[in-house]
């Protein structure tokens, strides 16, 4: 019986696919991770604008927006910051 090479025999093709769609495939899980990680760090940016500005039209009182709508708005704005 002849034994198969290192590289040559019954189900090689399949190994040598199987390696190379496992690396691609944790490459693009890490791509993947790594948008996620910067849509987080963007969605944080503009929560925190979005609530230093409610906060300002709070203070200063020129909204044309009810108090506790704004005050509402603030509050979720806080939790999706913390969220993310």
């Amino acid at each position: 019986m002849v034994k198969p090479k290192l590289y040559g025999g019954v189900g090689t093709n399949r190994a040598i696919l199987t390696k190379w769609t496992r690396r691609f495939g944790n490459e693009m899980i890490a791509y993947g991770r790594l948008l996620l990680r910067h849509a987080m760090v963007g969605l944080l940016i503009a929560s925190s604008l979005c609530l230093i500005e409610a906060a300002s039209l709070l203070e200063s009182g020129k909204t044309s927006l009810p108090p506790s709508l704004l005050r509402m708005l603030i509050l979720r704005l806080f939790v999706l910051a913390w969220l993310s």
